[in-house]
């Protein structure tokens, strides 16, 4: 451990024998505090944390004469690698500090950096130097003798990749509507830093600690066959990818080892593959929803309800309007000259934010069409398209459509008629 002063800034260093999203949980979770927030004469300590940026925070050290008692804000709140918050009490003379919490990986340890700044004067500065060396030291002491360090308990680390956004993942772990549909078990989730939450019909149970949207969520999460009070930490921290699709980083620390097995095996049976099917479900039934709607029962405003303000369309056809306007103006086309239209899905691929879709459509020439009079006749075309969604919204088309095909089959001339 090392402690440096520089004017109205103190910098402590410890070295501690935990993994960071550890050592953050301590620092993010009231029950842990109590056991090492706890310098000089203080005994032990009481928290009241809301460990989300604007959530306050009250922790009382409580000694053998007096209560110490400090309140703040957090101001920044990044698991498992960054704190920042006010820090207010008698030995600041009652301003606002303020300190930031940094923790490095360091192979099987964690190299937390604590920084305090504007102390309203170095007397102050100098106290908190000795009660911040004396607090880091029991907090190195409390994770060596926790139990994960006798074994009891293990930590898991997963990763796996979507074909979806970062905004849909994050929608199905804190959305309980759309919780439920992926995994079909009831699911209750009080969305808000510090909401409970339980799944599957209560097996899974725990606390929502903090979240940044479409970013990372910190939980206290624990399986009802776990023994009374014990949680695990656990976080999810997404990323996006090249092409569309998003990378889901799980961290589970705190694992009762009789349970680690059944636990990192059911991430992968009840979660992730449910999932990924369900988001890629998702995909295509907004374009299935769009060829039955919009190209069968020519139901033009459709368009506006799947499609994205500044849907960007590319087809090869001159002269169309931008966007949205232009589908809608070559729908209203091909349902003027082909009434009856039927398209047909035939093949779909999803890969990132793209569905690929190959149809086919049969029809009855029955109206002018590319300077064609009707001719009545049945024709068929074929259609590939490439969607990309963005945020459960249709936003990009590239459609390649045999027109020539078609064209072929409408001005050919009419076959002779035999005569009586």
């Amino acid at each position: 451990m090392s402690a440096q002063e520089s004017n109205d800034t103190l910098v402590v260093r410890r070295l501690i024998p935990a993994t960071r999203e550890e050592v953050f949980a301590a620092w993010t979770d009231p029950e842990s505090i109590k056991h090492w927030m706890c310098p000089g004469d203080a005994t032990t300590a009481e928290a009241q944390l809301d460990p989300r940026v604007g959530g306050k925070f009250r922790i009382v050290m409580k000694g053998r004469s007096q209560d110490y008692e400090h309140t703040g804000e957090y101001q920044v709140v990044e698991p498992p690698s960054k704190l920042v918050f006010t820090w207010t009490s008698k030995g600041t003379d009652d301003q606002p500090t303020l300190v930031t919490v940094e923790l490095f990986a360091r192979g099987e340890h964690c190299e937390l950096v604590l920084t305090h700044a504007r102390f309203p004067r170095v007397e102050a500065m100098r106290s908190h130097k000795n009660g911040w060396s004396q607090i880091t030291d029991r907090l190195a002491e409390h994770v060596q003798t926790r139990p994960e360090a006798a074994g009891a308990v293990r930590s898991l680390e997963q990763e796996v990749t979507f074909s979806a956004s970062p905004h849909e993942v994050f929608e199905a772990l804190l959305d309980a509507g759309k919780h439920s549909a992926f995994t079909g078990a009831p699911a209750e989730i009080e969305r808000k830093p510090g909401g409970r939450f339980s799944l599957y019909g209560g097996q899974l149970s725990g606390v929502t600690v903090t979240f940044i949207q479409d970013q990372r969520i910190l939980q206290q999460w624990r399986s009802a066959n776990w023994p009374e009070g014990t949680f695990s930490h656990l976080y999810y921290i997404l990323s996006p990818l090249d092409g569309g699709g998003t990378r889901l980083l799980l961290t589970q620390t705190g694992v009762p080892a009789q349970h680690f097995a059944d636990i990192n095996r059911g991430w992968h049976k009840y979660y992730w593959a449910k999932m990924a099917e369900y988001l890629r479900n998702e995909k295509i039934a907004i374009v299935r929803r769009f060829t039955e709607e919009f190209k069968n029962k020519q139901n033009v405003g459709v368009v506006d309800e799947l499609f994205s303000p500044d849907f960007a369309f590319h087809l090869p056809v001159k002269g169309l309007p931008p966007g949205r306007e232009g589908l809608k103006t070559i729908g209203k086309a091909i349902f003027a000259a082909f009434p009856d239209v039927h398209v047909t899905p035939e093949d779909v691929i999803v890969e990132g934010d793209r569905v690929v879709a190959r149809d086919t459509a049969r029809a009855t020439h029955r109206g002018e069409f590319n300077g064609v009079p009707a001719t009545g006749r049945k024709v068929y075309w074929t259609e590939n398209h490439i969607y990309r969604l963005e945020n459960g919204k249709i936003a990009e088309v590239w459609s390649e459509t045999s027109f020539q095909d078609l064209m072929a089959q409408v001005a050919s001339p009419q076959p002779a008629r035999a005569k009586a």
